[in-house]
């Protein structure tokens, strides 16, 4: 299924040269050519306890750093090539910690291949700190379409190379054309722009009073306009195309674990 997904990124790119705002000066040879890198959120907003996901996203750490969304009492969404990451959560903007017990890693990721489903389940025991919990998953019922509003957020680095401040950014969904592939593309350049050590990090729709979460951030597009990580947009995991595989680790971790008691 996941074997010529590898071709997308050149529709993908071609698609947005020919359609972007004429503030893109970016050249259709260079979308092709450059590399997707990882993500952080620049010049985003500080968030706060009071900040809608602050109770959602945590930060991991091991090797490397990325961010993560609860989605149960004892799981983390996050990004598949955020596995070196795979050692210590930190919830929220606290100093409350809970080792990794258990991942579980999409079987059709390829590293090599940015657009294979790049998302992972992380599991802790002991349940949730109080002030946390889990953010609702979209659902077909929830599917975005271009120009809606969607916001991201996550603990990446700071220009300064520092992390655990939790920013996110409000921004548009650029592309819907690709959410029956798995994949959601986000601009990437207004408001703040995404880039190192946020990936696994929070694309998230507001419903009411609720955040609920649409995408996993992956990657993004090749660089512009001489600005650190500012590009055309970023490509999160479509949570609606993977809630199935979503529901199937739950569902595996509770049957493992109950199994041991």
């Amino acid at each position: 299924m996941w074997g010529g997904m590898k071709h997308l990124l050149f529709f993908l790119v071609l698609s947005f040269g020919l359609s972007l705002p004429a503030k893109s000066s970016m050249k259709i040879s260079t979308q092709l050519t450059a590399p997707i890198i990882d993500l952080f959120v620049v010049n985003g907003e500080k968030s706060s306890q009071d900040s809608i996901h602050a109770k959602h996203v945590v930060m991991l750490t091991n090797s490397s750093s990325c961010s993560g969304t609860i989605i149960s009492e004892s799981a983390i969404l996050t990004a598949a090539h955020c596995e070196n990451s795979f050692g210590t959560i930190h919830f929220g903007m606290g100093n409350v910690t809970k080792p990794v017990q258990y991942k579980a890693v999409h079987a059709d990721y390829d590293k090599q291949d940015k657009l294979s489903p790049d998302i992972a389940i992380i599991f802790f025991e002991g349940g949730l700190p109080e002030g946390f919990e889990p953010m609702p998953l979209a659902t077909e019922m929830d599917i975005v379409s271009k120009a809606e509003e969607v916001f991201v957020a996550g603990f990446g680095q700071d220009i300064a190379k520092r992390i655990g401040q939790l920013k996110h950014f409000k921004s548009l969904v650029l592309e819907d054309s690709f959410v029956d592939q798995g994949l959601l593309i986000i601009d990437n350049d207004e408001q703040g722009h995404a880039c190192f050590g946020d990936s696994g990090g929070t694309s998230y729709i507001v419903e009411g009073d609720e955040a609920v979460l649409v995408g996993v951030n992956s990657n993004i597009g090749p660089k512009f306009q001489d600005v650190l990580c500012k590009t055309e947009f970023m490509i999160s995991a479509y949570v609606p195309y993977h809630i199935d595989w979503i529901e199937a680790q739950l569902q595996n971790y509770e049957r493992v674990t109950s199994g041991n008691q």
